[in-house]
């Protein structure tokens, strides 16, 4: 029979094992809108996953964070990557993505799916607009690869 101490150390390797698990598995560390920037107070307050301050874990799977790049890419020119379905193709090209660039400011996973909030910048910036435009694009894992299903932007 193990001695108190030993059992102790061993509950004590089993929770940090836990906590660096899930650590490891989380896209996001840290999520919060305590230290809100001036950046995220031109953002208002309607698009909180969006804004605030974020800590990405540097151990995630960056797939989803490709495929949403190469859709974005695409759907700022009013393209269709070869993966999107019809309607969605669609409604890329009849509303494409308004931006030149883009920075990931939050993600959010869940088994077969992915939410991936980006920061985006562009024209009306250069014609004096502070406004604050947030995008966010939907995914969703087929058993081979990330699909993008959906996007929408906030201004």
């Amino acid at each position: 029979m193990p001695t108190p101490r030993v059992a102790s150390l061993g509950i004590t390797v089993a929770a940090l094992a836990a906590l660096l698990w899930m650590f490891v598995t989380k896209p996001v560390l840290v999520h919060t809108h305590l230290f809100r920037n001036r950046d995220s107070r031109s953002c208002g307050g309607y698009n909180g996953e969006g804004t605030g301050t974020t800590i990405l874990n540097p151990f995630r799977s960056r797939g989803p964070e490709r495929m949403a790049d190469a859709f974005l890419r695409a759907a700022s020119k009013g393209i269709c990557l070869p993966e999107l379905d019809e309607e969605f193709c669609a409604f890329v090209t009849k509303r494409p993505v308004p931006a030149t660039q883009w920075q990931l400011v939050n993600r959010s996973d869940s088994r077969a799916a992915s939410r991936l909030f980006f920061r985006l910048e562009g024209p009306w910036q250069q014609k004096g607009k502070n406004g604050c435009v947030i995008a966010e694009v939907h995914l969703e894992w087929n058993g081979a690869a990330w699909k993008p299903v959906g996007y929408g932007a906030s201004w």
